[in-house]
């Protein structure tokens, strides 16, 4: 349960020092951190057993089918959800911390 909030943590530091060498708006910083979230997750559940992949979904815990049509808009309402969250929240909170 801990694993989202210490990531965007993390994230934000990683945002706030790569910042005098690259510049990339926040929303779109924080964008990709699903991305790297649900890689290592589903190579988490993957090496543990948990998930297997096929060619037209993946299976959770040899019983529970989703197809790729499902998880893919799903996946991108979630990448939008974390676009709006860390343009809006994070960054407010960055400039009213003084360390954006």
């Amino acid at each position: 349960m801990a694993l989202v909030p210490n990531a965007f943590g993390i994230w934000n530091i990683v945002y706030v020092w790569s910042r005098p060498h690259r510049h990339l708006p926040i929303g779109f910083h924080g964008a990709l951190l699903p991305l790297i979230l649900a890689t290592m997750g589903a190579f988490g559940a993957a090496c543990g057993g948990f998930l297997t992949v096929g060619t037209h979904g993946v299976t959770w815990f040899q019983a529970i089918s989703v197809p790729y049509f499902l998880i893919v808009p799903w996946f991108l309402a979630g990448v939008v959800v974390y676009y709006l969250v860390w343009k809006y929240l994070v960054g407010f909170l960055n400039r009213e911390l003084g360390i954006e």
